[in-house]
């Protein structure tokens, strides 16, 4: 007889943040050209609250998420840039037999900036342009959902993964940059496990592979001059990622990836190689003291270096920066479930022919709690 297992985890977080660019302005690399925009540095307080569910029934594994958060911003200049955001995860899997797990599942994402945006105030100058293409309003919120089926071989220390499914992605302040796609990934893993109980490491190997073809609500623009009519063919794009990554577990936690993502569009300055190197470590610095680092470099090659906004690399959340990142990051228990945690961030445009420049700071102070 197989009994029912249920496990529910809650994890909250509340603390004031500082954001050396609230508005994440780029700046034109040119220095005759005045930026439309400067970036505003502002204090402001971020939280969130995450809830996991989890119902195993013999071969049968029902798991769900949700997440609500938010950021508020103190200086006026920044307030469109306060933000709500929620996001659904919903996962099934069903194990048939010893060696195949069959699965679907779905998820949501929305974020939601209310506050209108003051229009822009340039600059002194003799020329003066908009980096933006579409629409310049400093709003970055968008929709995003999707649903897949997958197949997973079990193979002893190995399995193989194939999935496939569809999304749609709204990008609230342009919705030329707005798309539904269709998608499929192939991924194969490797788990080995090496020491004796008490001293053991674990390795992780992942080689995966993913195709999605995007079909834009926007014109394929023919020259970075053309603006687009009824009459212009959709823009179409297909995206390629391959990636291999590994990670050791064992008396700190270390990773490498490497990302190839070939995005191949019918829109002029949307086609793009993009490499992408993460690195990640985790170790306990003593004193209950957990300390994580990631660090991210992207190298990125545009087939015509034009000015592309942030709305043309799609983000998965409202954090999310298509950038070289370092991000660092401590947290210690307090007791009864509680910890305090501090976080500093650093963003900047990779290695690119793109003609923006990019710079932002985080530095984060948080309370937070988490019943398992």
């Amino acid at each position: 007889m197989a009994f029912a297992v249920l496990r529910f985890g809650l994890k909250l977080e509340i603390g004031p943040e500082y954001d050396s660019n609230a508005n994440r302005v780029e700046t034109w690399r040119t220095p005759e050209v005045v930026s439309p925009d400067e970036p505003i540095a502002s204090f402001l307080l971020r939280s969130t609250a995450a809830a996991t569910l989890s119902w195993r029934a013999g071969p049968n594994t029902l798991r769900a998420g949700a997440t609500l958060g938010g950021k508020l911003f103190f200086a006026d200049e920044a307030k469109p840039q306060d933000v709500a955001v929620e996001q659904l995860v919903l996962d099934d899997s069903l194990r048939v037999g010893k060696r195949l797990v069959l699965g679907a599942g779905g998820d949501f994402y929305d974020a939601t900036q209310w506050n209108a945006c003051a229009p822009p105030s340039f600059g002194g100058g003799d020329l003066v342009l908009s980096p933006s293409v579409g629409d310049p309003s400093c709003h970055r919120d968008f929709r995003t959902g999707g649903g897949r089926a997958q197949a997973i071989v079990l193979l002893g220390p190995a399995d193989l993964t194939l999935s496939a499914g569809g999304r749609e992605f709204l990008w609230k302040p342009d919705d030329e940059f707005s798309f539904e796609s269709g998608f499929a990934q192939l991924s194969a893993g490797l788990h080995l496990r090496s020491g004796d109980p008490d001293d053991e490491s674990e390795w992780d190997l992942e080689l995966s592979g993913r195709f999605e073809q995007r079909a834009f609500h926007g014109a394929a623009l023919a020259s970075a001059t053309d603006d687009g009519s009824l009459t212009s063919a959709r823009r179409a794009d297909a995206d390629t990622v391959a990636s291999a990554s590994i990670t050791w577990v064992g008396p700190l936690l270390a990773g490498l990836a490497y990302a190839l993502d070939w995005n191949r569009s019918t829109s002029y300055g949307q086609s793009y190689l993009r490499h992408l190197v993460t690195m990640k470590l985790a170790a306990d610095l003593g004193w209950k003291v957990v300390a994580t680092f990631k660090a991210q470099l992207t190298f990125t090659s545009y087939a015509q270096p034009t000015a592309v906004t942030t709305g043309a690399l799609i983000p998965l959340t409202i954090d999310d920066e298509n950038r070289d990142a370092i991000v660092f990051d401590l947290e210690r228990p307090v007791g009864g479930g509680a910890a305090v945690s501090a976080r500093y961030s650093v963003y900047r445009n990779g290695v690119s022919n793109a003609t923006l420049d990019y710079f932002r700071q985080t530095v984060f102070l948080g309370l937070g709690y988490r019943l398992r």
